[in-house]
């Protein structure tokens, strides 16, 4: 399950490839963000990605740690990109900002069904704001 979900940041978040999603998410899952509305499904999922890989084109997503135990993966991550277009109303600055955040995703037969996120947002927008 860890190499599934390494596709997820390497494949859908960093290199931009969202037909990798339907591959390792089944398309019922929900993905519950801190502080943004649960995502359900493919779509949206790929409006998430969508919308910060177009305020970080380059973005590149690390990950730190992954832990797999039962049906969960755990995995601390560090994002890092170069702000080029706007981000929920933050016109592009052109700064460097690094993000840190922890994924765990449940699965069911070899697809995440459920997902679970706590990350550094009001650090990133107090990044891009100051």
């Amino acid at each position: 399950m860890k190499a599934i979900i390494s596709r997820l940041w390497d494949e859908v978040w960093t290199l931009g490839k969202m037909d990798v999603i339907s591959e390792i998410i089944d398309e019922k899952c929900v993905n519950h963000i801190s502080g943004f509305p649960d995502l359900p499904g493919w779509d949206g999922l790929k409006g998430f990605v969508s919308l910060f890989r177009s305020a970080f084109p380059d973005i590149k997503f690390t990950i730190a740690d992954q832990i797999e135990e039962r049906d969960k993966v755990a995995t601390r991550w560090i994002a890092k990109g170069t702000h080029k277009g706007e981000l929920m109303g933050i016109a592009p600055t052109g700064r460097i900002v690094t993000v840190e955040g922890i994924t765990i995703y449940r699965f069911d037969n070899n697809k995440g069904v459920e997902a679970w996120t706590s990350w550094d947002g009001a650090g990133l927008m107090k990044k891009l704001t100051m």
